[in-house]
């Protein structure tokens, strides 16, 4: 404790900088305060022991784990007002836990932490703690991403002849900025953006006459839902380190659902915010770096 309670240091009756270099013979006292905060994180360019080392980063991952603590009980808290649902009822003991082992955690105050620090989201954590274990999937092509289209393509996809059209991204297979596309005109709906090797589109016709040309502009800015699947050998806490896999690489996590058979093999199925091409390879890259993931890829058909 003394190390925590430290605010200077005298050598030879005399005050002089913690990182003062001491020689032989010298007589050291340690002065300290009730008041002091705690250590510094300057003094681990100077501290000599890779246990005093340990120790301070030992004494800041504390303190932050208890900010964020408390900031995550607060975005509980806020969550489950906002969907109308019971504070107190859901924020007990046993509640907390069974949601944090539907996402992969030992112990109910590991996922109020995580949503603290911001690697889950407060609203599938309040998910998983009432008992919504899958997100509803809507039916293969009909949830989609709504854009208006115009002439100067400003909004991401340029229809070839055609400006101030409604634009839809099919959600079958989440086509991406750096993708190839293909348009097709749905009546009413205006037109669903596929990628080019989209199962869905393999049916038609290619000849179809309701078939347009479409492109990326060269400026696409935003982020889109993309569908990633990944297999892995079922342990404690894989879900765990996925998310924080992806929260390392600020990849918004919107949606998550883990499976396990008998062979140990985990199926986990998850929703990303993706931004281009490149941006879901490097999500890939560094989720199959997580321990036990034998595969992660996109999708969709990807």
């Amino acid at each position: 404790d003394v190390g925590n309670r430290c605010i200077g240091a005298k050598v030879n009756g005399k005050l002089v900088p913690l990182d003062y270099k001491l020689v032989n013979g010298d007589i050291i006292e340690i002065v300290t305060s009730k008041q002091a905060t705690g250590p510094s994180l300057d003094w681990l360019a100077f501290v000599q022991s890779s246990k005093a080392k340990s120790k301070i980063r030992q004494w800041f991952r504390e303190e932050r784990r208890d900010e964020d603590l408390a900031h995550g009980r607060e975005l509980l808290e806020k969550e489950l007002r906002k969907q109308g649902l019971e504070v107190s009822e859901n924020l007990k003991q046993d509640k907390l836990l069974e949601g944090a082992k539907r996402l992969g955690f030992l112990e109910a105050e590991d996922l109020v932490v995580a949503v603290g620090s911001g690697k889950v989201s407060a609203g599938m954590a309040v998910g998983r703690i009432i008992g919504d274990r899958e997100t509803v999937q809507q039916p293969i092509g009909e949830e989609e991403k709504e854009i208006r289209q115009t002439s100067d393509g400003l909004h991401g996809i340029r229809v070839q002849g055609v400006s101030n059209l409604l634009v839809r991204l099919s959600r079958c297979c989440s086509p991406l900025p750096g993708d190839e596309i293909v348009g097709y005109v749905t009546r009413g709906r205006g037109v669903s953006i596929h990628r080019k090797d989209c199962p869905n589109l393999t049916q038609e016709n290619p000849g179809n006459e309701r078939y347009v040309e479409v492109e990326w502009d060269a400026v696409s800015a935003g982020s889109y839902p993309v569908d990633v699947d990944i297999e892995a050998v079922d342990r404690t806490g894989l879900l765990a380190d996925v998310v924080n896999a992806l929260a390392e690489i600020k990849a918004p996590l919107m949606r998550v659902n883990a499976q396990t058979g008998r062979s140990r093999l985990a199926h986990v199925s998850l929703t990303v915010e993706v931004n281009h091409i490149e941006h879901l390879n490097n999500i890939l890259k560094r989720i199959r770096r997580v321990d036990g993931v034998l595969q992660a890829y996109r999708g969709g058909g990807g």
